[in-house]
């Protein structure tokens, strides 16, 4: 066992990146920090940044690569890389009006969907183009650009998952699970259906399982994990 110490608060988060080699983790005190793990299973932390100015909700990888993104209470998403010698806010994500509360990756990491109090949940997509410093040379992150923004549920989106099988699911205070999918003529996502009075209470958790992607878990404030 092993315990990291550093955070000055509650922690909110903690991710592994697809290697199982970083560790990212938020907290209420406002920072994101990065944790190395060694071949003898030691942790070192990395970095340290600070950048976010309301508590640190989530804190996400993006799929096969050494980029994550964290959300947090002051509306905003930011995307965290390495330049060589240190991790650093890449971008801000802005388009939310309230708490952003999670974020879920496409499997080929290309695409973010967002959810927060403000009831949206938002697409972003990872540009094509590499950005410049003003020097000219080329940043190691590519820019995203905010797509279309779905308005569904009638209160806070606290958690989203979106399956291998290119499904999203969602859930929040208004007690429902809604599911989404991709409409093949206009490549959007979609409202396919609500399953109302999921929880008694809100959902604070869904998750697709990733070897059977049709199963979804979820958790709520009733207590009860369910399994769909």
């Amino acid at each position: 066992v092993r315990a990291l110490e550093g955070h000055e608060n509650e922690l909110k988060c903690v991710a592994f990146d697809h290697t199982g080699s970083f560790v990212s983790t938020c907290s209420r005190d406002k920072s994101v920090w990065i944790w190395a793990m060694d071949a003898n299973k030691e942790f070192e932390c990395i970095g340290m940044n600070a950048s976010h100015t309301q508590d640190v909700k989530s804190v996400l990888w993006q799929p096969n690569r050494e980029v994550f993104v964290s959300c947090s209470y002051d509306d905003t998403i930011k995307v965290w890389a390495h330049d060589g010698d240190d991790w650093y806010c890449a971008h801000t994500l802005e388009g939310h009006t309230s708490t952003v509360w999670d974020a879920a990756f496409e499997p080929s990491g290309n695409t973010l969907v967002s959810v927060g109090d403000d009831k949206m949940m938002i697409f972003w997509h990872q540009s094509t183009s590499v950005p410049m410093h003003e020097d000219g040379s080329p940043t190691p992150v590519p820019s995203w650009n905010k797509g279309k923004t779905l308005s569904v549920h009638k209160r806070a989106i606290y958690s989203v998952d979106w399956s291998n099988n290119n499904v999203i699911a969602t859930g929040g205070a208004d007690n429902c699970i809604r599911i989404f999918t991709q409409d093949p003529t206009t490549n959007e996502f979609v409202h396919k259906l609500t399953k109302t009075d999921a929880h008694t209470t809100d959902i604070n958790s869904v998750a697709w399982n990733p070897n059977y992607p049709n199963v979804l878990a979820t958790s709520g404030d009733d207590g009860l994990i369910k399994i769909w």
